[in-house]
């Protein structure tokens, strides 16, 4: 999505990274101040929890310029911002105590000229992009069927990329030119060799190699900087006699629009002949259908690279066709500043095609790997209507596609598919730079094209088709003003990243308890469903929180957030048709929406089947998922029809949206695709809906929009009550927790700073998880005298709270009441532990494992409550008891089971955990968390209490029962699930449901597998003797 923001969050670990040397002249400027006094901002460590701010408050400018006016002025209105320093401002901003400037980072996004490829330029239509073979256009080139393809390459001659990025004041110094649109530092792929791209001018030379450097592409001779008799308006155009644009000329001539230039009479010039003394490269013989189709450009001007950029094209344009080097040379070309609300491309139509846009100066942001900018190309998210179908291959109108250039090119749409399902990222033979011709490979024991090399060829056809014109890329430096902490120059992303917002405190900010964030342009669109820019993707992902997140350093590391566990696994037996890979997820316990409902396996179906409907950026993400298929309230398998890589990083990067705020029916869980509680109100998808002024921007995130007058949760968080307030205008997002006490379960943040100052202290042994070792000691010291040997940690609390009242707010629950011990154990320490038992804080990857992230023990905040980490000291001497778990097998089946419990002379109580695996392949089914209340032996008239774990697997869940004596072992056994149910408890309809197929066997018309629950081929005495022995046990989810 052009000038679009893909959630970097949850990416696909990928093992290869592409090493970038970063090229690109510096500028100098004489009132430079010396950099002896630097203040580089530190390398921040970061940690995944908060946010440790009590506001977040969004300031809306003009643009960048403004914004960047607001941070320098005396005092400033702003302590952080969303774009990068110009060149000219980082040494000001480094010489001055009361800034820190970041160290650059390699931008993961990229700059681009587009077009509208359903309009019609000139009297030309580009008809989608479709012209001939290439082949076809270089034998002859002006065949009318070529006519397209003649202007997109002509236009991309027009500026010399490396000039204008080596001179541009706004970006010199600090960016460097790419003719494949990906960023450099992209995961892994090469650029596509460009040099014979070109259907007029074929090049050569030693830059014509697989990662060719950028700006070769369609590129004859460097700029002189002179147009006419006078210095050119923007760096990298070309003068009229300049090969590039005599090359222009002649694809012009081809295409029809014009039969000659000035001086050299008719036909097409070559690159050289209308630089000849008298000669020009303006044209002669216009068209008659030219004036009366005139094409306009829309410079963004609120980025001023991008408004540079436009207008140089601009200016080159209308010299081809005037003489003159303008900005606008009407009835040719109309050139429109705009800013990201006002550019019309965004909307598109859900019926019939956008013909109110032709060329536009777009941009990309965080499209970290290489597949979340190419797949945008894919015709699949185009708004799909009659007028566009074919060639496009958009499945449902969308009123925000992605693919709003209407790129439908057939050939792209093969490679960029096949990218997108590559099993393997690489492989021996992939294109490598440096090679004269490129080679592809297959993924081991596959016929399937490695995402690399699918990923070339995409490129490739991309290029050749001239359908886009990548321009550069940047590296960004920030700057920030002095005394804030956890600010993190996240890779590709610099500062404002979603963990620098959750990190960041002050502890005197300028407004108390606040981090004011500038943005150099106002939102667009909050509907999650319909976001487009930049700017509302920043607040949505702080509102909805994803399945997975990455680190902010290291983009390969992603981890569960709301997930709690998440596999990729191979299709299960009760699978949609055309399954080839699941996703199975287990959500963290505990987690609530802003509102207080909880968050279920069915509100992530109702996201997931949302975006797919809907047709917006997301669905981008989710190219390959057929259905999701709910197991229990916490558990789902996300089907998918491709073993691609990209898969389970794109499926969990996708913001999670509230079922019972969002759907067309909120009553019922969503359970079947296509229903009323699987489809998103109608009413919420029109372009002109607004989620702030209809309260409904509710989600599970660290921030929520709340009405700080009337303190109604989901609207009212802007200065105008609107998602799109205008320039002076803000947008102020709240702690998710506020007022409450942090370890409070429903009405604060999953991942806050108390709760993981709990999870610290619970994690004793700092293995980077909550287990059996940890719940074993703390067992041990279950009502134990202050001052028992290794009891002392967990008889302290799990932090030490204070006030630091210049900070924020100090809520006096979290103040009085801090997690973790307060003197003897007792049950709330268990329950505390329990709570989080089994459940690593960024599963699968050890949090050790984490590149920069902050050691133990943690100081962290809620405002001004301060909690300092690690009070509790570490035991004396090692957990007696082992952490190996019980191990079963059945049919097929592995379940492995921990059990941490609390065995008194009347009851029992505590936790387990529970992973179920594959026997055969050891692949992972199901993970669970349980947490088990206190049963008395009472309960069960014996000297032994009796409860079972439903475990989740195919074809038929499992039921996991366990007995514990009020003396001796524990036993466990597995059997096909006793709540046949589903409501929790073994109880009479459950009995009859086996009893009345007693006797049956496999064939028989009563016999029904459920009842089997021996898995004996027929119901027998057996079956009915478990669940007799059962009744009446609670069976826990």
């Amino acid at each position: 999505m052009k000038e679009m923001f893909f959630s970097k969050r949850a990416r696909i670990v990928i093992v290869m990274m592409l090493t970038l040397s970063f090229l690109g002249s510096t500028v100098t400027t004489p009132h430079l101040i010396p950099s002896a006094r630097a203040n580089v901002a530190p390398s921040s460590r970061w940690v995944p929890a908060g946010p440790m701010e009590d506001k977040l408050q969004l300031s809306i400018f003009t643009d960048q310029t403004a914004e960047f006016t607001c941070l320098q002025q005396t005092p400033p209105c702003v302590d952080l911002t969303d774009s990068p320093l110009t060149p000219a401002i980082v040494p000001l901003l480094t010489g001055n105590p009361n800034y820190l400037v970041t160290s650059p980072v390699a931008e993961h996004g990229y700059y681009e000229l587009e077009f509208n490829l359903a309009n019609n330029y000139w009297g030309v239509s580009m008809n989608f992009g479709n012209d001939p073979s290439h082949a076809t256009c270089v034998s002859n080139p002006a065949t009318s069927a070529c006519a397209g393809l003649n202007i997109r390459q002509g236009i991309a001659h027009l500026l010399d990329k490396n000039v204008f990025v080596s001179n541009d004041p706004t970006i010199a110094g600090r960016s460097i030119a790419i003719d494949n649109p990906v960023p450099s530092d992209n995961g892994g792929l090469p650029g596509a060799l460009p040099c014979g791209w070109d259907i007029l001018f074929p090049q050569s030379g030693s830059n014509c190699v697989v990662g060719a450097p950028g700006g070769t592409a369609y590129h004859l001779a460097a700029s002189t900087g002179t147009c006419g008799p006078s210095s050119c308006n923007f760096p990298g155009m070309q003068d009229l006699i300049s090969p590039d644009s005599c090359a222009a000329a002649a694809h012009f001539i081809d295409a029809g629009l014009a039969t000659g230039t000035v001086g050299y009479g008719a036909g097409a010039p070559s690159s050289s002949t209308c630089a000849l003394a008298g000669r020009s490269a303006q044209l002669t013989g216009i068209a008659p259908t030219v004036s009366i189709n005139p094409v306009g450009l829309f410079a963004r001007v609120d980025d001023p690279a991008r408004y540079n950029m436009g207008n140089a094209y601009a200016g080159e344009i209308c010299a081809l066709f005037t003489g003159a080097f303008l900005s606008n040379c009407s009835p040719y070309l109309t050139t429109t500043p705009g800013v990201s609300t006002s550019f019309p491309g965004y909307t598109t139509p859900t019926s019939g095609v956008s013909t109110n846009w032709w060329i536009y100066t777009a941009s990309f942001r965080d499209v970290y790997p290489f597949d979340r900018s190419l797949l945008t190309y894919n015709s699949r998210f185009v708004s799909g209507t009659p007028t566009d179908s074919p060639p496009c291959l958009g499945p449902v109108p969308s009123s925000s596609a992605s693919d709003y250039m209407y790129n439908c090119l057939p050939a792209f749409d093969t490679a960029s598919t096949q990218m997108e399902s590559a099993p393997c990222l690489s492989a021996p033979g992939d294109p490598v730079p440096g090679q004269m011709a490129p080679a592809f490979a297959n993924c081991p024991s596959t016929t399937q094209l490695t995402a690399v090399s699918a990923g070339y060829q995409s490129e490739d056809i991309l290029g050749m088709e001239a359908t886009t014109i990548p321009s550069f890329t940047t590296r960004d430096q920030y700057a920030y003003l002095s005394g804030w902490t956890g600010v993190n120059n996240g890779a590709g992303t610099g500062p404002p990243d979603y963990f620098s917002f959750l990190n960041a405190w002050n502890s005197a900010p300028a407004v108390s308890g606040t981090l004011r964030l500038g943005f150099a342009q106002t939102a667009r669109n909050l509907n999650p469903f319909l976001t487009t820019t930049p700017a509302d993707q920043l607040i949505v992902q702080e509102i909805f929180d994803t399945l997975l997140q990455t680190n902010p350093y290291s983009p390969t590391q992603s981890f569960g957030w709301l997930a709690s566990f998440h596999s990729a696994i191979g299709p299960q037996p009760r699978d949609p048709t055309g399954t080839k890979q699941d996703i199975l997820v287990n959500l963290r316990p505990n987690i609530y929406w802003h509102d207080g409902v909880p968050v279920t396996a069915n509100d992530v179906k109702f996201s997931i089947l949302g975006y797919l409907q809907t047709g917006g950026r997301n669905a981008q993400l989710l190219s390959g998922v057929i259905d999701v298929t709910i197991l229990d309230k916490s558990d789902l398998l996300v089907n998918l029809n491709n073993t691609g890589i990209f898969a389970p990083g794109n499926v969990g990067s996708v913001p999670i949206v509230p079922q019972h705020v969002w759907a067309s029916a909120t009553a019922t869980p969503c359970t079947t695709k296509g229903t009323a509680s699987c489809t998103v109100n109608p009413a919420f998808l029109a372009p002109s809906f607004d989620p702030v002024a209809n309260h409904v921007l509710i989600g599970s995130g660290p921030y929520e929009c709340r009405d700080l007058s009337t303190m109604v949760v989901g609207g009212g968080c802007s200065s105008t009550g609107t998602q799109s307030p205008p320039s002076g205008g803000s947008i102020t997002l709240q702690r998710f927790g506020f007022g409450f006490s942090g370890t409070d379960i429903a009405h604060s943040y999953v991942h806050d700073s108390a709760k993981y100052e709990l999870w610290q202290w619970a994690d004793q042994n700092a293995n980077g998880i909550v287990d059996r070792s940890d719940a074993n000691s703390i067992v041990a010291c279950f009502n134990q005298p202050i001052g028992t040997p290794g009891c002392a940690h967990w008889q302290a609390p799990a932090a030490s709270t204070s006030c630091v009242a210049s900070a924020g707010s100090c809520n006096s629950g979290s103040l009085s009441f801090p997690p973790g011990g307060n003197g003897v154990v007792t049950s709330t320490q268990v329950s505390e532990l329990s709570a989080v038992c089994g459940s690593p804080w960024t599963a699968p990857l050890p949090y050790g494992s984490l590149t920069n992230v902050q050691p133990f023990p943690v100081t962290l905040f809620e405002g001004g409550v301060q909690y300092a980490g690690g009070s509790g000291a570490p035991p004396a001497s090692p957990p007696i008891i082992g952490c190996t778990p019980n191990v079963l097998n059945f049919t097929g089946v592995t379940v492995a089971t921990n059990l941490g419990l609390t065995v008194t002379a009347t009851s029992v109580s505590g936790w387990a955990t529970m992973f179920a695996s594959d026997q055969g392949t050891s692949t992972i089914l199901s993970y669970r968390n349980y947490t088990i209340p206190t049963i008395t032996f009472s309960s069960f008239g014996s000297g032994a209490v009796r409860f079972l774990f439903h475990i989740p697997v195919r074809p038929y869940n499992l039921s996991e029962e366990v007995v514990v004596p009020q003396t001796g072992s524990v036993s466990l056994s597995l059997t096909r699930d006793l709540d046949i149910n589903i409501n929790g408890q073994i109880d009479i309809v459950d009995f009859t449901f086996a009893a009345f197929r007693f006797d049956s066997m496999i064939g028989d018309p009563l016999y029904d597998p459920r009842a089997d629950f021996g898995a004996f081929g027929s119901v027998n005495i057996i079956d009915i003797g478990i669940i007799s022995f059962y009744f009446d046990a609670l069976e826990f989810y």
